[in-house]
């Protein structure tokens, strides 16, 4: 199993189009939208401690096992997101 530096587990998976990230891996009643490009989106689940993003056909779910580490892989998002001149939205 691959591990971030925080501890949480990270499972990439392949998808066709950004179309297709919607409909098979977000949940529109409880994934918000942390940022989007039109090329990579990346989207965030509180409750479950989940992000998952898409970019170039592959999706990256990073899944913490408590706050600390998902709050810690939060800000690494909002870093790149940040680097990359992508405008990051509030989450709850």
């Amino acid at each position: 199993m691959e591990l971030t530096l925080s501890g949480s587990s990270i499972v990439r998976a392949s998808c066709f189009n950004l179309n297709m990230f919607e409909r098979l891996f977000i949940n529109p009643a409880s994934d918000r939208l942390l940022y989007s490009d039109g090329l990579i989106e990346t989207r965030v689940n509180r409750a479950e401690k989940r992000i998952v993003t898409y970019c170039e056909g592959t999706v990256i779910t990073i899944q913490s096992p408590d706050d600390e580490a998902f709050e810690q892989e939060l800000i690494r998002e909002r870093d790149f997101a940040e680097e990359e001149g992508i405008k990051c939205l509030p989450i709850q």
